[in-house]
């Protein structure tokens, strides 16, 4: 079973609206208030008579069914618990975890029909923690053993010796059917048929595929679907784990450069990269982008550029004949042309998500002598501010849609009020260029702060710096920013759409144990007609190399121009 978390309504809510007028057909807020803190308590007989009461006064009311079906649930008393959570379906409240919750009950009261019916309506609901709850749930032990309950999960025997044929088969089938039983209306992004042959054809030629060839096969047929949350990760471990060469790419003004590279081809780092075994780079990232991320054409060109690191991609797209070094033609800052042959490591996904200089590690900047700039100060942070007296900027980097060890995002937004209003602030600047996302369901509370800013409301005094990694959560925030503030947008375009179909979702496949995500969300723009691929800045301002190399960010140096003071 599982249980939905609610926020606790604060009774200092209900007393703002007013007293209880006995005389009017209406629940008591005390009552409401009661029914609340014994639920909270976990106080199940107390809690069970008032809920009964308020469903009753109540019927329309969701959230009242669910809670009285729970309550039911812990006491055991599984019909009536049954039907309540049928009323909150009903209501169209909680969907997955209502019915999820539901299959549960039916499997304790010995009805594995009803149970797995109940499980297919909450999958298709988008139930969060799929995979943990039906492997590790007691209350499912009942149907483990039912047929339809495995087929329901694609569930492969390992207790039987297969041949590499049939495993690779049966996990071919498993991603399939998950995607089409999961996945956010799967087939409005691609035809059906045009699914399906790609499956088929990919099953007939197992015997005629390396290992790594059907991985990267089955990345490209996730990423046709085109959602940005949708993929087959790169295997970072076990038998089939991939390779990369030790290199961070970056796309600047002037072209593709080596970011960052480990200690022992640090003779290489910030050389611009102009072909890979011979092939010119536009053709290699014309045949890598088939796996990249598809969210839109700047998340998917700059996701490209890490993915032309991985052998295995390479090779599977005939670009390189072995897996354990690679040939780069490169050009030096004095324009001179090399060649220069990397050794691949073992793959990890550490290279993927770092915003800072990997352990052992050289950064194209760091033999700068000028200080690192504000955006590079604290890329580990999730969030932070520092006020510049000389312009009178109060810039704040947002890296991450989540609660922090030190402040909760209501609390940055908090903190970021009270230096506006103690300050002679002339500009208020939230970078979000870092920010790949995180929770969305944080942003009400960071930005209902931040609308109680004066420079957020005032036009000319609110920046919102945007880029290729502004994804996810980020781009839901960024679209709030455009939406409810004064905000103009500066930088380069988003690498997420306004509207997207999000939310992570992963599961194993069971043999080979590659790792997948069927998204199964879709987040709207608070306006149905927002059919933008990114957010454009108002400002685009680029950055070349020559700024990373120098510790120069152009965008800040724009807005310290503009507010400087006399």
């Amino acid at each position: 079973m599982r249980i939905f978390s609610f926020p606790i309504i604060s009774a200092l809510i209900y007393l703002f609206l007013g007293v209880f007028n006995s005389d009017l057909k209406a629940q008591s807020v005390q009552e409401i208030i009661l029914a609340e803190h014994s639920y909270s308590n976990q106080n199940w007989e107390e809690s069970n008579n008032k809920y009964q009461k308020l469903v009753i006064d109540n019927p329309y009311n969701g959230e009242y069914w669910y809670r009285l079906a729970w309550i039911n649930h812990q006491l055991s008393k599984f019909e009536k618990a049954k039907e309540s959570y049928l009323k909150a379906i009903e209501a169209g409240y909680q969907l997955s975890t209502s019915s999820y919750n539901l299959a549960c009950l039916y499997s304790l009261t010995n009805s594995p029909d009803s149970a797995v019916q109940w499980l297919s309506f909450s999958f298709k609901n988008g139930l969060q923690g799929r995979e943990r709850l039906i492997n590790t749930d007691s209350e499912l032990d009942p149907i483990r053993h039912y047929p339809a309950f495995k087929k329901l999960l694609s569930a492969v025997d390992h207790d039987i010796v297969k041949s590499r044929t049939v495993s690779w088969s049966e996990d071919i089938q498993f991603l399939k059917t998950r995607f089409e039983t999961t996945h956010y209306n799967l087939f409005s992004l691609i035809d059906r048929p045009s699914w399906d042959n790609k499956f088929d054809h990919l099953t007939s030629n197992i015997d005629l595929l390396e290992d790594y060839e059907i991985v990267v096969k089955l990345m490209q047929i996730v990423a046709s679907i085109e959602a940005g949350h949708s993929y087959v990760i790169p295997p970072f471990s076990g038998e089939y784990q991939f390779h990369q060469l030790p290199i961070q790419l970056s796309e600047f003004d002037d072209g593709i450069y080596i970011k960052q590279v480990d200690e022992n081809n640090a003779d290489i780092v910030g050389y611009e990269l102009l072909s890979i075994n011979g092939h010119k780079l536009s053709s290699v990232i014309d045949s890598v982008q088939k796996v990249a991320n598809p969210e839109n054409a700047i998340m998917k060109r700059s996701t490209s550029l890490f993915y032309l690191t991985l052998t295995e991609v390479l090779a599977a797209y005939d670009l390189a004949n072995e897996l354990d070094s690679i040939k780069l033609t490169l050009r030096k800052k004095d324009g001179v042309i090399i060649e220069k042959t990397l050794k691949s490591v073992p793959f990890s996904p550490e290279i993927v998500s770092t915003r800072s200089t990997l352990n052992g590690w050289v950064s194209m900047n760091d033999k700068s002598t000028f200080p690192l700039p504000l955006y590079l100060k604290y890329p580990k942070k999730a969030h932070w501010f520092e006020y510049v007296p000389e312009t009178g900027i109060l810039y704040a980097q947002l890296n991450e849609i989540r609660n922090s060890e030190t402040a909760t995002l209501k609390e940055f937004g908090e903190q970021l009020k009270l230096i506006s209003s103690n300050n002679n602030v002339s500009a208020i600047i939230l970078d979000l260029r870092f920010n790949n996302g995180g929770n969305g369901l944080l942003n009400k509370d960071f930005l209902l702060e931040l609308l109680e800013i004066e420079q957020v409301k005032t036009p000319g005094q609110f920046f919102t710096i945007i880029g290729n990694r502004t994804f996810s959560a980020a781009m839901l925030l960024a679209t709030q920013l455009d939406q409810y503030t004064e905000t103009i947008f500066i930088g380069e375009p988003t690498g997420g759409k306004p509207s997207h179909i999000g939310d992570d979702n992963h599961f194993v496949l069971p043999n080979s144990g590659l790792m997948s995500s069927a998204s199964q969300t879709y987040w709207q723009s608070p306006v149905s007609y927002d059919n933008r691929e990114w957010i454009a800045p108002k400002i685009y301002i680029s950055m070349t190399s020559e700024h990373y190399l120098n510790n120069v960010d152009p965008v800040i140096k724009y807005l310290e121009n503009f507010f400087k003071k006399d």
